[in-house]
């Protein structure tokens, strides 16, 4: 059974450092410039990181759409835990993929990305009102960069 897990967010946030990060690929995430899907074995299990890219929530959409037609399992929605605008995206993002006909994703979590950053500006953008609206399974403020990948 193969697992698909969706990368979604603006230009930015760290999605393609996120997934680095689960690979543990040694490389350093240079700007996402054309669609990738990474292959990951989580359990024994294939796991299928899709990672859109895109500067705007409309262009994220639009790509996302143009690649994958199919319904994913989970949809992770990232923004940048020092950005509120990367926040307010979120909600554009969605809406902007529901227009486009994507399938709706089995589960889908929000995860607020940079903390290391944030802590040290003293400042957090807090996404849990986001997480509430779209009705998300979870949410999580996380270091790409610094975290484990479980």
């Amino acid at each position: 059974m193969e697992y698909i897990v969706a990368l979604l967010g603006v230009g930015g946030v760290g999605k393609t450092t996120f997934a680095y990060n689960v690979l543990r690929a040694r490389a350093r995430p240079f700007r996402t410039l054309k669609p990738n899907i990474y292959r990951v074995f989580i359990e024994g299990y294939p796991v299928d990181i899709i990672d859109t890219p895109g500067r705007w929530a409309q262009e994220v959409a639009e790509n996302f759409v143009r690649l994958w037609r199919f319904k994913v399992d989970l949809a992770i929605y990232m923004y940048d835990l020092t950005d509120a605008d990367s926040l307010r995206a979120i909600s554009e993002l969605h809406s902007a993929l529901l227009d486009l006909g994507a399938r709706p994703a089995e589960r889908l979590v929000l995860v607020g990305n940079k903390l290391d950053l944030a802590e040290e500006a003293g400042a957090i953008v807090d996404g849990a009102s986001v997480a509430e609206a779209l009705s998300a399974a979870d949410f999580a403020e996380i270091s790409a960069l610094r975290d484990s990948p479980e």
